[in-house]
């Protein structure tokens, strides 16, 4: 069976045709991400595959860092949640613990189910009509329950019903995502998800476009966080699943391709640089949920440590000391390629650099016109998403600029020159965040084409922008590239170090002691005194993917004192990950000991029915059944096909008492597996 795997990344997409009956990758494209219009670099990937073999392609698997940056750049569509249940009080006191940056998109009501902790009260539903307006300008709506398990998410599913007939987006329930019992946490994966809606629709509406051009009507499947797949339907309304999935597809990639059973996978890309082990031939998987930028959510997948670092990180100084930000923005000799007035502009200016021009030889590209979202929303039978696209939203100065990156990119001198350098980088940064505007300036790419480690680009403007850099911090030209070398992967080490003490060390996971941090730092670089030695040692070999691992790999493991591995396909292993999955789901429910039960023993919930039987044994079978067909369907509904295979196991939970084990319930957790062809 042939099949084309397709990984659209923060800065490179790649494409791969493989013949999973023969094992053999068959054709390989790479080329730019075009964040501005998805499908041209979509085409341009799969322009580069042999032409004689795509029409033979029977299915299309996808795989993207787009919603895992837009996490971590703190970007995505305006969201609403609605909590019905929830505790307003515990609500303030933790809501930062879990992601959220303050609760303006927060709406909590009272509500709780029959069955649970405390006496049932069902919601007002006046009380959510009074509230309505307040989802007036959301692009996605969530609403998480307390205690779902109790009625099948009766209450959730009620208040989709009522938001559905004032708003036309979508609205997802928490119940149909997660089935923990932490009511915020599943709060924060949900709102994430309604966040990430538009995101994920934007790419595979653009890779459906491409298909179409190429004539290439087939299934499409999308890798989960967990390296499974589900198909499109399901993800367009579930995309906090695809959460690190580029990541776990660059796993599936590295394992296939390496032959190492105990292993690092590090996966370098443009934005990010993402972390997975490898043990006994398996990705090592969370326990409680993906974690990710400060959000908690229960998205169950693999181990995934992802870190601002790639060839698009933005150089940064203080004093003569390099460094790289987490933050992307576009490499000088790209933009410059694409236009060249802005190559004009930097020799211009390269002779001029003053003390408050702190990087000179940056500036912004319109990446998202408003008006073409007001164009578009203006079709919409939605009057409150033609309101907010019409650019009201927009104050005077942003107008001004988003009129004048029109004509073209800006340097930061020109757009100073609007209203003055007065907050300039507050102003700036709310345009950013939205995906209106984006940054060019320095970045390790500029360094590699000055190294001619990669020269696709403009190498004579990251030569002029680099030597404007030079001048501010004082520091021979010919050095910047080693120095920003050196940075990336003293950055790239210390990370490493920084996962590997968290695995040896769990009660440091949430938050690494800063003393820690800073020693692993110093220990990277030598004591001058010549007097110790110290250095770190992984037992781990460290496979490296991505387009520019082989440039950092192998001095990364020798810091480690570990050797590096960089397989032939290691640039598109993404891309090859995506076609490695199956369908899995997993369903878990549990079994509560229910001595004023009627009949007191045992209480099971079977969706929104409750049952109580007088055995342990009884309970097992009724749930195990259950969640079989549960099991079975959201398998189908994932897009699986033919046979499906289901498995289940049942843990019991007891308490030494009285010298007796005494049985107080226990979890029933069913897999069900199946293949999309």
């Amino acid at each position: 069976m042939i099949g084309l795997g397709i990984d659209t990344g923060g800065t490179c997409t790649d494409a791969v045709i493989y013949d999973s009956d023969t094992e053999q990758v068959l054709s390989t494209g790479k080329t730019l991400t075009t964040k501005r219009h998805l499908e041209d670099g979509i085409a341009n990937a799969i322009r580069m595959l042999d032409p004689d073999i795509l029409p033979q392609v029977r299915f299309v698997s996808l795989s993207t860092t787009l919603a895992t940056n837009a996490c971590v750049e703190n970007r995505g569509g305006r969201a609403k949640l609605l909590l019905i249940g929830a505790d307003r009080k515990v609500l303030q006191k933790v809501y930062r613990e879990y992601g959220f940056d303050s609760l303006d998109d927060v709406l909590v009501i009272d509500g709780v189910p029959e069955g649970g902790y405390s006496d049932a009260a069902p919601p007002d539903w006046d009380d959510l009509a009074a509230i309505m307006d307040a989802f007036a300008r959301a692009d996605a709506i969530g609403v998480v329950q307390l205690y779902p398990q109790k009625n099948g998410g009766a209450y959730e599913k009620t208040a989709r019903e009522l938001l559905l007939e004032h708003y036309d987006v979508p609205v997802i329930c928490g119940s149909e995502l997660f089935s923990d019992r932490n009511i915020i946490r599943r709060g924060a994966g949900t709102y994430l998800n309604a966040r990430l809606i538009p995101v994920i629709h934007d790419f595979i509406g653009a890779v459906k476009h491409v298909l179409a051009d190429f004539s290439l009507d087939v299934p499409i499947y999308v890798v989960r966080s967990d390296g499974s797949l589900m198909k499109e339907s399901f993800a367009l309304e579930h995309p906090v699943e695809t959460l690190l999935c580029g990541p776990a597809a660059s796993a599936l990639g590295g394992i296939h391709m390496a032959g190492d059973d105990d292993a690092l996978i590090i996966d370098i890309g443009g934005t990010t640089t993402d972390v997975a082990i490898i043990r006994d031939g398996m990705a090592v998987t969370v326990d409680d949920g993906i974690r990710i930028n400060g959000w908690k959510t229960f998205v169950k997948g693999m181990f995934i440590d992802t870190f601002g670092l790639g060839g698009d990180s933005a150089v940064r100084y203080d004093g003569q000391k390099l460094s790289l930000s987490p933050t992307r923005q576009i490499p000088i000799a790209m933009v410059c390629a694409e236009y060249p007035q802005v190559a004009d502009k930097l020799r211009n200016r390269a002779n001029w650099v003053s003390w408050f021009d702190r990087y000179p030889y940056e500036g912004y590209v319109l990446l998202h016109d408003p008006e073409e979202k007001r164009r578009s929303a203006s079709t919409s039978d939605n009057k409150s998403d033609s309101d907010q696209a019409s650019g009201l939203h927009f104050n005077e100065w942003q107008r001004t600029l988003i009129d004048g990156l029109r004509k073209g990119p800006m340097m930061i001198d020109e757009i100073a020159e609007i209203e003055g350098r007065y907050q300039l980088a507050q102003r700036l940064a709310t345009l950013e965040q939205n995906e209106t505007i984006l940054r060019f300036g320095l970045t390790p790419t500029d360094m590699m084409h000055l190294r001619g480690d990669y020269d696709a680009y403009d190498t004579e403007s990251a030569r002029i922008a680099a030597g404007m850099l030079s001048q501010i911090i004082q520091i021979p030209v010919e050095e910047l590239p080693n120095r920003i070398y050196d940075a990336f992967v003293k950055k790239l080490v210390c990370n490493i170090e920084r996962i590997l003490i968290d695995r040896r060390f769990p009660e440091w996971q949430d938050e690494m002691p800063a003393s820690i941090s800073a020693f692993l730092e110093k220990m990277y670089e030598d004591d001058p005194s010549g007097m110790s030695g110290m250095h770190f040692t992984s037992n781990l070999p460290i496979i490296g993917v991505g387009g520019p691992s082989h440039i950092f790999m192998e001095q990364a493991a020798a810091a480690l004192h570990t050797h590096a591995i960089l397989p032939r396909y290691a640039p598109v292993a993404n891309a090859l990950g995506t076609l490695a999955g199956k369908i899995v789901v997993k369903e878990s429910a549990d079994i509560i000991a229910s001595p004023f039960g009627d009949p007191p023993g045992y209480r099971v919930f079977l969706g929104e029915d409750m049952r109580d039987v007088e055995t342990f044994s009884e309970a097992a079978s009724l749930l195990t059944d259950y969640l079989y067909q549960a099991a079975e369907e959201k398998a189908r509904e994932r897009g699986a096909r033919g046979k499906i295979t289901i498995s289940h196991k049942l843990e019991k939970k007891e308490n030494l008492v009285m010298s007796s084990m005494m049985l107080h319930g226990g979890t029933v957790t069913v897999t069900a597996q199946g293949n999309i062809i």
